[in-house]
């Protein structure tokens, strides 16, 4: 994997400045650290920061012209069915230099154009220049794994990997775009294809745009598809086809010139994973695990009994806590304030992870396919029994549920009950915001400043969650919730930070479950299948049954979850409350300092479990601070 930048002008004749190439490609030089280039020619400026992981020769160099210099690409990510694909050319009579994938992209767009994106399986996101027609294609994924930003000015076009690279070049300073602040609050991320800054653009996933003459066309190449279950599908062998199609998956995905390892937690997905991976290789494997002193929060005791079942060598690593300085650290590394909390033990495995292998294959995107989520099976009761709460409100089990529910851990049976029931009565677009990102869109809002909840009282963040129905008694509401979390939860929050934190240390992390082959197999899947009662991933567990250890199947999903309920009322109390409530903090534009302190006095106090919304309030501040360090370093 790498890192890619560039600059296209309007002006055909404008040759772009090759430091200023340098300096963007250079901003995320952790994302490639083994190679770097350059070309530069008028109209046009490319650059690229290589990670090596196939053809670790001079050959694989980028950026990569054709023979004749007219086609040019820069390129993120991997085509994992390249080998068939050079098979395929190569009895077509193509010759090739190197044995790497990018060529291969290379070499099927001079066969294909653009449509060669229909041939691919793999995560990627490149831009390519072709100068016979001087039109710069720029690309990503069907699922957004990997990730491209851009904006559009009068005199042409600039893109990056990372925020980083855009704001690499001389004289951009953007401003925080109001919307997307409120999407953060709400949701702890922004949708695409806005961002951050009101002036940058994150190409859509299964999208490619096309820069022509001074002109943006962006276009999408494939959907995520609608149900289809087949008709009279027996269960034995919708399983027994899922299980070839993800051995396939991962089997490409081991396909590596440097050493590949697999993040283990204690759930189905990785599971699962290293299941497939044992069936591909039978030499010796290595599985890296986190866990955490809280025992609510540790999978590490499952984890082991998955490693022991299928002979694998497993590093644990115990995260004890952070301090703020490292919470400073990496948003100054995002250069964006991403507040999903999981970005810290999946920054701190990666860094681990990176230091004894650049390849490792993971679970994500197993819950958002197969329906993992606890908040799925939530939706299904409360369409049946919508009803309950407000009967259940005005009853002493009600005042009991709220005494009980005041403990520490926000994972507690009574804490989730009343968390349930909060949402229970709300429609399905407002209860599923409430249940995805505590505190939701509703609770938030008290904390704005006037001004600020004037400018974006008609923006409704929930929306931003994908079509989902906001009301009851939808047929398709499970399907809807899946394809809406497919289509803008993984890419917006799950996969960018997997892509943020892995590519941070120089690690490449390959899901199999992202294979758009078994996307489209999931639809067939009905969707009773996949959410059945009180269980989750349904169909996964069946498919397994005798394959992944017992304890594994039967446990409830946890997630990559972070104790920050403990840390608030322990070790980061005074410091968020020494930023938060400052003279200077930065958040004041935004948030009441009033309903600020509030928040923290009732979290530390028990009452209530706000870790969230603190959580994601803080990394606004430290982002703000940080934007204005940057700017007035600029200035100087």
């Amino acid at each position: 994997m790498c890192g890619l930048a560039g600059i296209a002008f309007r002006d055909p004749r404008r040759v772009p400045d090759a430091e200023v190439l340098r300096a963007m490609g250079e901003a995320m030089v952790h994302r490639g650290p083994d190679d770097a280039g350059e070309y530069v020619a008028p109209g046009i400026g490319l650059a690229s920061r290589r990670l090596a992981i196939l053809e670790l020769s001079a050959l694989g160099h980028m950026p990569m012209a054709s023979e004749d210099g007219q086609v040019v690409l820069v390129f993120n990510g991997e085509i994992y069915n390249y080998v068939e694909l050079r098979d395929e050319m190569k009895r077509r009579g193509v010759r090739f230099r190197s044995t790497g994938d990018t060529e291969i992209l290379l070499r099927l767009y001079l066969q294909d154009g653009i449509d060669c994106l229909h041939r691919l399986v793999g995560m990627f996101a490149f831009a390519l220049w072709d100068g016979r027609r001087r039109v710069l294609f720029l690309a990503r994924d069907r699922l957004g794994v990997k990730p491209l930003r851009y904006r559009v000015t009068d005199d042409g076009l600039r893109f990056a990997s990372e925020q980083g690279g855009l704001l690499a070049e001389p004289g951009f300073s953007p401003q925080p775009d109001p919307e997307a602040i409120h999407h953060l609050l709400a949701l702890r991320f922004w949708p695409h294809p806005g961002s951050i800054f009101s002036e940058v653009k994150q190409l859509p996933p299964a999208h490619f745009l096309a820069y022509e003459s001074g002109q943006v066309r962006l276009q999408r190449y494939w959907s995520v598809p609608d149900p289809r279950p087949a008709a009279g599908a027996r269960l034995v062998d919708l399983a027994e086809r899922y299980r070839a199609l993800m051995d396939d998956a991962v089997r490409i995905r081991l396909r590596s010139d440097v050493p590949v390892a697999v993040l283990l937690s204690g759930g189905v997905d990785s599971a699962a994973v290293t299941y497939h991976m044992r069936r591909n290789r039978t030499r010796s494997l290595r599985a890296f695990t986190v866990g955490f002193p809280e025992s609510d929060y540790d999978e590490r005791p499952r984890a082991r009994e998955v490693a022991r079942a299928f002979g694998i060598d497993q590093t644990t690593l115990e995260l004890q806590g952070i301090e703020l300085d490292d919470l400073v650290s990496m948003v100054r590394h995002m250069q964006v304030p991403f507040a999903d909390p999981s970005v810290v033990p999946s920054w701190l495995l990666a860094r681990e992870v990176s230091r004894h292998v650049k390849v490792a294959l993971v679970g994500d995107g197993g819950d958002e396919i197969f329906g993992g989520y606890d908040r799925y099976r939530a939706h299904l009761l409360a369409e049946r029994f919508g009803w309950l709460p407000g009967l259940i409100s005005r009853t002493p089990f009600y005042a009991l549920l709220e005494a009980i529910s005041t403990e520490r851990s926000r994972r507690n049976l009574p804490g989730r009950l009343r968390r349930l029931l909060e949402g229970w009565e709300l429609p399905a677009r407002e209860r599923n915001a409430l249940w995805m990102a505590n505190p939701g869109a509703r609770r938030i809002v008290r904390l704005y400043q006037p001004d600020f909840a004037a400018r974006v009282a008609r923006i409704d963040p929930t929306r931003a969650l994908g079509r989902i129905p906001n009301g009851w008694g939808s047929p398709d509401l499970i399907a809807s919730l899946l394809r809406a979390d497919q289509e803008h939860y993984l890419p917006d929050n799950l996969l960018f930070k997997a892509d943020i934190t892995s590519m941070a240390f120089g690690l490449e992390l390959r899901s199999p479950f992202l294979d758009h082959r078994v996307i489209e197999f999931a639809s067939t899947v009905p969707a009773d299948w996949k959410v059945r009662g009180r269980t989750g991933k349904w169909f996964l567990r069946h498919a397994y049954r005798g394959r992944i250890p017992d304890v594994v199947l039967r446990a409830r999903k946890a997630g990559f979850g972070l104790p920050i309920d403990h840390w608030f009322r322990g070790r980061l109390h005074e410091a968020a409350a020494d930023l938060l409530l400052g003279a200077d903090a930065r958040s004041r534009v935004y948030l009441k300092r009033d309903a600020v302190a509030a928040v923290l006095k009732i979290h530390r106090s028990g009452q209530r479990n706000y870790d969230e919304m603190i959580w994601t309030i803080l990394i606004l501040e430290i982002w703000l601070r940080v934007l204005h360090d940057r700017r007035a370093r600029e200035a100087a």
